[in-house]
């Protein structure tokens, strides 16, 4: 479970997004992540301004997802973007 503190990307990473899929790049680790149509909604989203309960709210309304298998797939999809050194904490 994640702490409560508000998202915010990697200042360091190079983003594009096109036909609405996120593409970022990690200079540091020469590294190249694409994401999916709700990763790219997540990833716009974790600006600084929003915790993890904002984020699913987001999600819930953008999406028609069950609100129980959406919090899961948001908290494994945060941890793969911290374990990858894509967000701040």
């Amino acid at each position: 479970m994640m702490d409560s503190g508000n998202i915010r990307k990697n200042p360091k990473l190079i983003t594009r997004i096109t036909d609405g899929e996120a593409v970022i790049m990690h200079p540091d680790l020469g590294k190249v992540l694409s994401l999916n149509e709700v990763g790219s909604f997540i990833w716009e989203m974790a600006d600084g301004s929003r915790n993890r309960e904002q984020l699913l709210d987001a999600v819930c309304s953008e999406f028609d997802v069950d609100r129980e298998q959406a919090a899961g797939d948001l908290d494994e999809f945060l941890d793969t973007l911290r374990e990858k050194d894509l967000l701040e904490d």
